[in-house]
């Protein structure tokens, strides 16, 4: 049985079998623990260990359906210290076997994002000073250095509540911490509204596009608990979403031109409720997705979470997904508009790629695989067949 090492070296040199083509690609998908917690000798350990796993595990199923799943194992190895530069061989290999052809390299997002207070000022938080940006009843706003926003509440006065809008860019990210302990990462071109403070019996925030929320708990004067509500709206004629939940983790995208909202949970429990049709709502559980879609009220599914989450954790990851669905979420991440001659392709797409890296190297690999290709314009990425 090869080792760790040797059946990489392999693969990037494109002489592994299927079967160890299969062996490499799947140990990514099953790798949970993030490489900068490790040594590179604990890493090198994990790797083989986890290789004579799935070789036993995939001898029989013998498919592979992952196409850049090569691309993030690749910087596995330079925490490894194997010595192997595959981007670099994979470059040369694919200039003169695709046809994406650009201008210019097209960067990808970072934190960028604009908070707009309940007095019409609005502060780009990508270009302000870090530290406290602005006072409201009794609550001071905070930036961090590190693409993070906080709230902290010194003792909160007065009736009328200050609310305030945090908005990404297409190709921007943010973290923000709510007045009550909630931390939000809000993914790109999206936007959350909430209070300086919460008063009341609930705490209420709109959302429109992506976010994962880790919810804190929080009592009434120490008598109730004040249920965490997110209302999305995104479908139109009402078709959204309520989620209320007391104190869990969770992540949803409700993206406008996306034809559907999808929230999905990870931990504790979650109510979900159809605007629309209030009288369906449900509970879901940890690692199910409950679906609202023009012509679905609400459905419940059994879901990866890792796949959901890999865009907080800095991967995109693909599943059995159209051309359309992929462009949608590189359009947004990359700040890049998409336009489509011909046909469109119909095939289905799987795998997984770094968020750090340039897009020219995603569409790439696409090419590579797939029945399409791509030419760059500026900012602009035509899909071809």
């Amino acid at each position: 049985m090869k080792n760790a090492e040797e059946l990489l070296e392999k693969y990037n040199a494109g002489l592994a079998t299927p079967e160890e083509k299969a062996v490499v690609e799947s140990w990514y998908l099953n790798y949970k623990t993030p490489p900068s917690d490790l040594t590179s000798e604990d890493l090198l350990y994990e790797v083989n260990i986890g290789f004579a796993q799935l070789q036993r595990q995939l001898v029989e199923k013998k498919t592979v359906k992952w196409w850049p799943r090569v691309a993030v194992a690749a910087s596995l190895l330079l925490c490894v210290g194997v010595g192997l530069v595959w981007f670099k061989k994979q470059e040369a290999k694919n200039n003169t076997n695709v046809a994406v052809k650009t201008s210019h390299e097209i960067l990808p997002g970072s934190n960028k994002a604009m908070l707009t207070l309940s007095d019409g000022r609005k502060l780009v938080l990508d270009s302000a000073e870090n530290g406290n940006l602005a006072e409201q009843q009794g609550v001071s706003i905070i930036k961090h250095g590190d693409g993070q926003l906080t709230y902290l509440d010194h003792g909160a006065t007065g009736n009328a509540i200050s609310t305030n809008t945090l908005e990404t860019p297409r190709g921007g990210q943010y973290q923000v911490q709510l007045p009550d302990g909630t931390k939000v990462w809000l993914n790109s071109a999206s936007s959350i509204k909430y209070p300086s403070h919460f008063s009341g019996d609930k705490r209420m925030v709109e959302l429109t596009g992506e976010a994962y929320f880790e919810v804190a708990s929080l009592n009434l004067k120490g008598r109730k608990k004040m249920p965490f509500i997110v209302i999305t709206n995104t479908l139109g004629n009402g078709k959204g979403q309520q989620i209320e939940v007391l104190g869990t983790h969770f992540n949803i995208k409700a993206y406008s031109n996306d034809s559907e909202i999808a929230t999905t949970l990870l931990e504790g429990s979650v109510k979900v409720t159809p605007l629309h049709q209030p009288l369906k709502a449900m509970i879901i559980k940890p690692a199910q997705q409950a679906i609202t879609s023009l012509h679905n009220p609400l459905m419940i599914e059994k879901v990866d979470v890792e796949e959901a989450l890999a865009w907080k954790n800095g991967y995109f990851v693909f599943e059995n997904e159209d051309i359309q669905s992929i462009m949608n979420v590189l359009s947004r991440w990359y700040d890049v508009d998409v336009s489509y001659r011909g046909e469109i392709t119909k095939q289905k797409f799987g795998g997984a790629f770094p968020r750090s890296a340039s897009i020219n190297d995603l569409l790439k690999h696409m090419e590579s695989f797939g029945n399409v290709s791509f030419k760059v314009e500026g900012r602009r990425i035509i899909v071809m067949r």
